[in-house]
């Protein structure tokens, strides 16, 4: 099974993301028998799934455990980015899109005569309508 990811309990019902990349079973169990043996970490770590329609990270060991991640240890589009990737195949197109604009720099978008345009990797840079992405452009900006 993939698409799962470790979550450390911190204190006080406070909890962490170990890593944003959704991972196998296998591949979680390794994560946190490392930070046993060699990090610092001794606190309660489980092995979720997330939850799209809860918003929750819930514990595939005890599907009553839900935990909601603290985000302070990433920045503002790392989480974003985090998030959207968890909620993409459940996405509208237009939400997609609007997922893109929330999350890109300042710097790589911008309105022209009201149209929100982006910078992408089109045969080059290419400053393009946000509403012309292709999905292959989409699943990059994403992914």
């Amino acid at each position: 099974m993939c698409g799962l990811f470790v979550i450390v309990e911190i204190s006080d019902g406070d909890s962490m993301v170990l890593n944003l990349e959704p991972k196998t079973k296998e591949h979680c169990k390794r994560a946190i028998g490392w930070q046993r043996s060699h990090g610092q970490n001794k606190s309660p770590m489980h092995i979720c799934r997330y939850d799209v329609e809860s918003d929750s990270f819930v514990s595939t060991g005890d599907e009553s455990r839900k935990f909601q991640p603290n985000r302070k240890p990433f920045t503002e589009t790392s989480w974003l980015r985090f998030k959207g990737r968890l909620r993409f195949d459940v996405m509208t197109h237009a939400e997609r899109l609007d997922h893109i604009w929330k999350t890109k720099h300042s710097d790589y978008k911008g309105k022209i005569d009201g149209k929100r345009y982006i910078l992408i990797q089109r045969n080059g840079t290419a400053s393009v309508p946000l509403s012309s992405l292709t999905e292959s452009e989409i699943r990059r900006e994403f992914f």
